[in-house]
């Protein structure tokens, strides 16, 4: 099997050569197969995606930027960012509904320093 010869989108009055193929991989539904090649010699394997995808992510750099303040941690997760955030120990009031028809209980209590793991992209939409 020999690489394919593409056609740039370079004018040739720029003297640019061609590029060839080095390398393809080919995603199957539960295969990445690798095509190496090499001269005239061609090589096939099968490869992990997991490793294609750490071969790729090294050249990645990203940051956050300014982080709100509280804020503990921050990762990216296949479901998008997730945010630690820290809410530091404070007297604070509450309310406690205890029959619906009637007013809620009001109370003035401390409460503890909280974490809250929170994700953008899993918001909470109550039932209409």
């Amino acid at each position: 099997e020999q690489p394919l010869e593409y056609k740039w989108a370079i004018p040739e009055e720029l003297n640019v050569p061609p590029d060839p193929l080095r390398l393809r991989l080919d995603f199957h539904h539960q295969a990445v197969e690798m095509t190496l090649f090499e001269g005239e010699s061609v090589t096939k394997k099968l490869v992990s995606a997991m490793d294609v995808a750490h071969a790729l992510a090294t050249d990645l750099s990203f940051g956050t930027g300014l982080l709100p303040p509280g804020t503990l941690w921050w990762e990216n997760t296949r479901g998008g960012p997730i945010f630690a955030l820290y809410v530091e120990p404070k007297v604070r009031k509450v309310a406690l509904l205890e029959v619906a028809t009637k007013p809620p209980r009001r109370f003035t209590i401390p409460l503890p320093g909280f974490i809250f793991l929170c994700s953008p992209s899993h918001l909470y939409h109550p039932a209409r």
